[in-house]
């Protein structure tokens, strides 16, 4: 049947949590912009056009995961992990090879992290990185990416954006964070920062590129 991406979220949810499904896999036939979403909410993977059968040897291969769905996911945010979230931003540097359209990628680092850890404990950690977490969720798009690049950073993939659209949303993010870790006694120190780039200069190296930038900025803020 044929229904909306929040619709077969919910779906995806219901099948995963359900205990007579736990050894079943779920595919979605949908756009790629879905994928991300639909990915996070435990589909096995999501399959672009209509015809099931061209899919076989990609369902075949992918049938080893059904057991254990998670792995691709970090328990403390729910977010992908780094083999996760760069497979994803190849099949997004794909479509956006094909399509034409604009790619961005940030890389965004918590500062603080370690001494926060110090004075108050691990727990203080995590806290900070699901505030940065729910930050991303809270500021970006539907279609967007949002996945782990390490322990301290986030990486997040924004298709059909450039890259003036996607300094302003992670500004907006970057205040949103400092908010609510002002809003912890626990969480003061901490802080983010990012860098960006997109495909004006080209579709290679992209997540390199906005390490770089991060860097860079790491050394002037």
């Amino acid at each position: 049947a044929q229904i909306g991406n929040e619709k077969a979220e919910d779906l995806v949810r219901v099948i995963r949590t359900h205990p007579r499904f736990r050894q079943t896999g779920v595919f979605v036939v949908g756009q790629i912009s879905d994928t991300p979403s639909l990915l996070r909410a435990g589909a096995d993977d999501v399959l672009a056009g209509q015809a099931w059968v061209l899919h076989a040897e990609r369902i075949q291969a992918r049938l080893p995961r059904f057991r254990n769905w998670t792995w691709d996911l970090v328990p403390i945010t729910g977010q992908l992990n780094r083999a996760g979230v760069l497979r994803m931003v190849d099949k997004m540097t794909d479509n956006a090879r094909r399509s034409k359209e604009p790619l961005s990628v940030a890389v965004l680092a918590i500062r603080g992290l370690q001494e926060t850890q110090k004075q108050f404990g691990p727990a203080a950690g995590f806290a900070g990185l699901r505030k940065l977490s729910t930050a991303l969720q809270m500021g970006l798009r539907t279609p967007d990416l949002i996945g782990h690049l390490n322990p301290k950073a986030f990486l997040v993939a924004l298709p059909n954006c450039t890259i003036i659209n996607a300094e302003q949303r992670m500004q907006e993010i970057q205040v949103d964070f400092h908010r609510k870790c002002q809003a912890d006694k626990r969480l003061q120190l901490l802080s983010c920062v990012y860098g960006l780039a997109d495909t004006d200069l080209g579709l290679t190296g992209l997540v390199q590129r906005a390490d770089s930038a991060l860097q860079k900025n790491k050394g002037t803020a």
